[in-house]
């Protein structure tokens, strides 16, 4: 399933027998005959790769399989493009720590298979230009035992409070969450935003009472 906020967008196109916008992008070039150079096809392939979680979880279909092989026909190489992934997204020895700091401070709800990390305002500035909190921990999170969904929330002083969703193959929820705060996304990846005055306490009270009625359908 997918589903946007309200961007005020004139059109938007989506289709959730697709992997990811890139999927789309790719057939809406394909259909109209446009030529897909390396660079855009690099691009295309990696926001496959992205939301798919390296083609794991079942948004990649078959065709999205046929995509990815048209892309390497085309004279894609996944190979060295994965390795400038790896290489772009090292990070410093003091990102390394705040990971690890990160780590330290997740709270594991296992009733819910829920794992919860905030990153206040003061942790934003000093790193968020350097590496992406969210990006920095996620995956780790969901490498936990019995932990399905995860979210990163965002903490700011004037009371904004942003998160990002994501969960693993068998626990489609994340954008069931993010609809239920005004956001969207796919059952993989969501996020939403708030400006309302909620507190953090509040918004996460909410969150596991969301995820237990979900389990319980």
């Amino acid at each position: 399933e997918t589903s946007n906020d309200n961007i005020g967008a004139e059109l938007t196109i989506t289709d959730p027998s697709l992997s990811s916008s890139s999927e789309i992008v790719h057939n809406l070039a394909v259909a109209n005959k446009l030529t897909i150079n390396n660079d855009a096809g690099e691009y295309i392939m990696t926001g496959i790769l992205g939301d798919t979680q390296g083609l794991s979880n079942n948004l990649a279909s078959s065709d999205t399989y046929i995509v990815m092989a048209e892309l390497i026909n085309s004279g894609i190489n996944r190979e060295r493009l994965e390795n400038r992934r790896k290489e772009y997204n090292k990070y410093s020895e003091k990102i390394f720590k705040f990971k690890g700091d990160l780590i330290k401070k997740a709270e594991l709800l296992s009733e819910q298979n829920l794992a919860i990390v905030t990153v206040n305002q003061k942790e934003i500035n000093e790193y968020s230009a350097s590496y992406n909190p969210s990006a920095l921990v996620m995956p780790d999170l969901l490498q936990v035992e019995g932990i399905s969904i995860a979210i990163v929330f965002k903490t700011y002083d004037d009371g904004k409070i942003t998160a990002t969703i994501r969960s693993s193959f068998g626990f489609p929820y994340a954008a069931k969450v993010a609809e239920t705060f005004g956001g969207g996304g796919h059952k993989f990846a969501s996020g939403f935003k708030l400006t309302d005055g909620r507190t953090l306490s509040e918004v996460k009270s909410r969150v596991v009472t969301i995820i237990n009625d979900l389990k319980a359908k």
